[in-house]
């Protein structure tokens, strides 16, 4: 295994190096390196089981070096097939809650090295989520951003990542009360996708749109939890799910000024 390790991170380092990056500490599963706009980052390459607090703790040691993180994980030994329908383990929430809807991965063909985004992409009222295997990533577009987690991580972070976040739309309407309107559209939209904002997933929990409102929450949220409250369903997953439904519901009513 750490033979593998050794090629991902031998071509990782000189793919950044190529891209314009400094590369400073190696220690084979993690890489300090100076991006070319003067940022700092870390990339952990992990090739082995791991946890929310084992992330959380990786976060707190990068924040307090005034680091970014970058996260790539071997998906042979770590993350689910192509194509597959899968429900992730909380750390993989973990990490979707850091970058939106992918985990970023490596895979090691005998000496041959591939980077790529394994994206989460919700489909199902049960939470389960549809597998798909991205493009090659272009390391010149490596950035860094600041990510406002409200679960499980959470608290603010600097994290480094190929795609840049996403932006408020800007309003062209001559009404006074549509302008009103449109910046309260604005507002929200910021609250659920500016700086990577995981709100996105507390939506996909509930089965539910940015655009719907209190009364249409409240009812996927009972629906879901008629079918996994721990009172009502003995599956071992039970309660993990009821807790995800519950911090959902929270956060959109939240949000919605219903709580």
């Amino acid at each position: 295994m750490r033979i593998q390790l050794s090629y991902a991170n031998a071509y990782l380092v000189r793919s950044l190096i190529a891209a314009g990056a400094d590369v400073g500490e190696n220690g084979l599963d993690l890489i300090e390196l100076e991006l070319h706009s003067g940022e700092l980052v870390t990339v952990h390459l992990i090739e082995r089981d791991i946890d929310v607090e084992l992330i959380r703790t990786m976060l707190n040691e990068d924040a307090e070096r005034k680091r970014a993180s970058l996260f790539m994980l071997w998906s042979s030994m770590l993350l689910p097939d192509d194509g597959t329908l899968y429900h992730p383990y909380d750390w993989m929430m973990a990490l979707l809650t850091l970058y939106g809807d992918k985990i970023y991965a490596f895979d090691v063909y005998a000496t041959s090295v591939a980077l790529f985004p394994v994206y989460f992409e919700h489909q199902t009222s049960d939470m389960a989520f549809h597998i798909r295997y991205g493009d090659t990533i272009d390391l010149t577009r490596i950035g860094v951003e600041t990510i406002h987690a409200q679960s499980y991580v959470s608290g603010t972070w600097r994290i480094a990542d190929f795609e840049e976040g996403r932006r408020v739309p800007q309003s062209n309407s001559s009404s006074t009360k549509r302008e009103r309107q449109a910046d309260g559209d604005a507002t929200r939209f910021n609250q659920i996708h500016g700086e990577r904002n995981p709100m996105w997933v507390y939506y996909d929990l509930l089965g539910v749109t940015a655009t719907d409102d209190a009364e249409i929450v409240r009812r996927a949220y009972r629906t879901l939890a008629m079918k996994y409250h721990p009172d009502l369903n003995a599956s071992p997953e039970a309660t993990q799910r009821m807790q995800q439904l519950n911090m959902a519901y929270t956060q959109i009513m939240k949000l919605l000024g219903e709580d």
